[in-house]
């Protein structure tokens, strides 16, 4: 079965343009591993992370969004990550076979549809029926908005009680990571370091409410983003680190310096040392989708940089990180181009 599925996955490599390049260090070059994972777009590319990286589903779930939104499709990411459960994305058109396949071979017994029917077509459910998968769609209704609910809420509900039993619940403002959702590049830096949060400690992600007045009496357990993403009237726990607290706001001057941020607490809040970065191009979302998840596997991080040249701060990162064995990227040479590949073949 195995040599079978690699004749396929070789197959569909030639004929799409996929690519899976692996370069590991060598005596003349390089201090650290690095390796590309990619298809000829987001989904394939999505399969490809999936079907590399992905080896345990231990709740036998799966989490599928539409990869066109990255509001839902990082919500979803986020959902899987802290279920430690295979991440998919949909076209709206069909669900390809080589997805049918993964799903197969990581044991999928239920599918979490991330979206309302606006976001992910009706069309799916029956795909999932067809292969006796069964699936929850996740979004909600007009009354449940009349009533004030948000789609954060049931997501994080929902992790809740899988995670931790039906008598669950998501506390209060202490135990939020506050972020705004219109920031992809600070949902994508975030989606691994929340999904531990949620899975070990029960801290969930939230979009920062908008309809708030300026005089806010409780605190947030992490706020991601400097005062541009997330209004300085948002406070963050002090947390406390020997005789000096330590703020819990996580931010940089750019999208860059915030996921090295992000990176760096590792350490202060999970007792870890990260061995692997998935870096991910940082002006455009569509590749970078599953870099979460994927991080979340190689029990990673995620960081950004520019398309063509490695961004500097990020570089230094890795540089002054000897710790680091190994860099994934994630997306295609349109989204992290060769150049950047090959400046991190020569980091000493």
């Amino acid at each position: 079965m195995k040599k079978l599925f690699s004749i396929i996955l070789v197959a569909f490599l030639i004929i799409s343009g996929a690519s899976i390049t692996n370069s590991g260090k060598s005596n003349a070059e390089g201090r650290f591993a690095v390796s590309r994972t990619s298809g000829p777009n987001r989904y394939a590319t999505a399969y490809f992370a999936s079907s590399v990286f992905i080896n345990k589903n231990p709740r036998q779930l799966g989490v599928i969004a539409y990869g066109d939104d990255f509001k839902t499709a990082l919500s979803a990411s986020y959902m899987a990550t802290a279920l430690e459960a295979p991440y998919f994305i949909y076209d709206n058109k069909k669900l390809p076979q080589y997805t049918i396949d993964d799903m197969k071979r990581l044991g999928v017994k239920k599918i979490y549809i991330v979206g309302d029917y606006r976001k992910v077509n009706k069309k799916l459910e029956q795909e999932l029926r067809n292969i006796n998968i069964n699936y929850e769609r996740l979004y909600l209704t007009e009354s449940q908005i009349d009533d004030g609910d948000s789609f954060d809420g049931m997501i994080n509900w929902k992790i809740a009680k899988i995670l931790y039993g039906d008598d669950a619940t998501i506390g209060d403002t202490s135990s939020t990571i506050l972020i705004n959702k219109d920031k992809f590049a600070d949902l994508l830096s975030v989606v691994p370091f929340a999904g531990i949060t949620a899975g070990k400690y029960g801290y969930y992600l939230f979009d920062y409410p908008r309809d708030i007045g300026d005089n806010i009496g409780w605190e947030y357990g992490f706020i991601i983003g400097g005062y541009n993403s997330v209004p300085k009237k948002f406070r963050a726990v002090n947390y406390p680190d020997g005789f000096n607290p330590v703020n819990s706001r996580i931010s940089g001057r750019d999208r860059y310096l915030t996921a090295i941020q992000i990176a760096k607490k590792y350490k202060m809040y999970f007792k870890t040392n990260p061995t692997t970065v998935v870096l991910v191009d940082g002006t455009r979302f569509p590749d970078a989708l599953s870099s979460g998840v994927v991080a979340n596997a190689k029990g990673g991080v995620v960081l950004l940089t520019q398309p063509n040249k490695l961004n500097k701060d990020t570089r230094d990162y890795l540089v002054n990180n000897k710790n680091i064995k190994e860099v994934i990227i994630i997306g295609g040479e349109k989204s992290v181009s060769n150049q950047v590949y090959n400046e991190l073949l020569k980091i000493k």
